[in-house]
């Protein structure tokens, strides 16, 4: 069974208030069912002190979120670059044709 964040919610505070921040988890469980197929569980929202007690503190989580950015990041970059090489390639053409 695989463990992941499905759902992270952060909930900020006003300048000056008195109450701190606060957020909630849903962890997703993926799984197979007796019969080969997939099986998706989710936990109902769990507080910071829930959420680290089965393993994921908020550091964790954030490290995560991070992760997953940076490789999204990274392959928007590499779409532009490619992009960018095409019409680079098909200015070179039409000004080889003009």
């Amino acid at each position: 069974m695989s463990r992941y964040v499905e759902e992270f919610l952060w909930r900020g505070r006003p300048e000056g208030s008195d109450l701190p921040a606060g957020w909630h988890i849903i962890i997703g469980a993926q799984s197979v069912d007796g019969f080969g197929g997939e099986r998706i569980d989710f936990t109902q929202a769990l507080t910071p002190e829930q959420a680290e007690a089965i393993g994921f503190p908020l550091e964790t989580i954030i490290a995560g979120i991070n992760a997953d950015a940076l490789k999204a990041a990274d392959i928007l970059r590499a779409q532009v670059a490619s992009l960018q090489a095409q019409l680079d390639a098909m200015k070179a053409a039409q000004a080889e044709g003009a």
